[in-house]
């Protein structure tokens, strides 16, 4: 069986999410306020840093594997 893992050669995270962060009123309308949050998570593959990961399956041939 050849079981990939979901994060498998996934593309890049983006630096910035533009989420919404409450509302706003314009006149009578109602309008959705948003607001850009950086990306401060890792952007390297935590996993295989570990012992499990070192020596996942699933995780072989990934772009984002850590040797």
């Amino acid at each position: 069986m050849n079981h990939r893992n979901g994060c498998h050669n996934r593309p890049e995270y983006r630096a910035i999410a533009v989420v919404q962060d409450g509302w706003y009123m314009d006149g009578t309308t109602r309008v959705p306020r948003m607001a850009a949050v950086p990306f401060r998570n890792s952007r390297r593959c935590e996993y295989t840093r570990s012992d499990l990961g070192r020596v996942d399956p699933g995780c072989t041939g990934c772009t984002w594997r850590a040797e």
